[in-house]
């Protein structure tokens, strides 16, 4: 019946018979726990943190080498650098320049020889006639300035003026210095980088014929120059032909080119001396500042990279050394347990009346 059931169960459970096997399972059991945990360092599972962790690493090593390129590439003066572009526009500018040698003067030359045929005045030459000869001249040269650095960066880039080692810490915060180049590029403003329109004729030394009525009637050349040109900043007075032909003449004429052609002269010497010069300055120091603001953002993202791996790969350390530790205490487990089972296999348990 159930009390007789519940008696032997009662009794098998108070045995020698029931610890024995109780411990000998648990001893097993436990065996076969710390066997398994001796095991982990060559599971898969380890593989891939072992492969994390190589990983992490070399992206610290990537970012450390990073900052240290940041740190090289920041405070270089980048004008000796650039030299080779500096040369590459004297040379542009100077072909150009010989390319207008007789175009500008002579187009000047021959607006003047006109003008001697009209009734138009001398303020009214120099304004609508000479000057925007040589304004557009002028924007010539640096339109061409700007196609030849164009050019330059499209053709052979910062490669042509960066050393290997500024190419390789270009390439190590991960910056592309051709983009920066053409930025910079982008935010120079060249037509500003020469002097605005200059006078070109001169018209206090124009010579100005004088007759006999003048001489008897004490008119000065300066008398005769405010009656033909007018007073300075005053609306420009109309010259009929016949008057400049009278008062003006060849000589005034000679003059007047010569006039032109020194203003283009002085254009000229502005252009080689100051053009290639300005425009590279301005390349360079546009260049510098946004390497500057694209360095102290990488810095900025790199330190904040270089903490999260530092955190990761920590972490990832942490797991390993538990395992491995573990896994070095399993056998000293193991053996304890083997001893714990000789030393119950050699001293049965007794039960509570002392008899096994």
């Amino acid at each position: 019946d159930f009390e007789a059931l519940l008696n032997d169960l009662t009794e098998y459970l108070n045995s020698n018979e029931y610890v024995r096997s109780f411990m000998d399972d648990s001893i097993r059991r436990a065996e076969a726990l710390v066997d398994e945990m001796r095991t982990l360092d060559s599971h898969v599972a380890m593989d891939r943190l072992a492969s994390e962790r190589d990983r992490l690493r070399q992206e610290l090593d990537r970012a450390r080498a990073g900052e240290e390129a940041l740190r090289r590439l920041s405070g270089v003066n980048w004008l000796p650098t650039m030299q080779p572009l500096r040369d590459s526009l004297v040379g542009t500018m100077r072909d150009c320049v010989n390319t207008s040698d007789d175009q500008a003067p002579g187009e000047m030359a021959t607006k003047i020889e006109q003008w001697f045929d009209t009734d138009s005045g001398i303020h009214t030459l120099e304004r609508d006639e000479l000057t925007p000869v040589l304004t557009e001249t002028r924007r010539q040269w640096l339109g061409e300035m700007d196609r030849e650095m164009d050019r330059s960066l499209r053709d052979a880039g910062p490669s042509a003026w960066l050393s290997s080692q500024r190419r390789s810490d270009f390439s190590a915060t991960g910056l592309d210095a051709t983009a920066l180049a053409r930025d910079a590029m982008n935010r120079i403003d060249t037509q500003s980088s020469m002097s605005g329109d200059r006078k070109i004729i001169d018209v206090e030394r124009l010579p100005i014929h004088r007759t006999f009525w003048d001489f008897l009637l004490f008119r000065t050349r300066r008398r005769l120059r405010r009656q033909l040109f007018g007073q300075p900043g005053q609306t420009d007075l109309g010259i009929t032909p016949e008057v400049k032909q009278k008062r003006l003449g060849d000589d005034a004429k000679q003059a007047m080119l010569e006039h032109s052609r020194a203003a283009y002269e002085l254009l000229r010497a502005d252009a080689l001396e100051r053009l290639p010069r300005y425009g590279f300055e301005k390349f360079a120091e546009a260049f510098e500042k946004l390497v500057d603001e694209r360095l102290n953002e990488r810095r900025l993202a790199l330190t904040e990279s270089t903490e999260e791996l530092h955190a990761r790969l920590g972490k990832i350390d942490a797991v390993i050394s538990t395992i491995k530790t573990l896994c070095q205490t399993g056998r000293p487990v193991i053996d304890s347990l083997g001893a714990v089972r000789g030393q119950f296999c050699q001293h049965p348990i007794n039960t509570e009346s002392g008899e096994e």
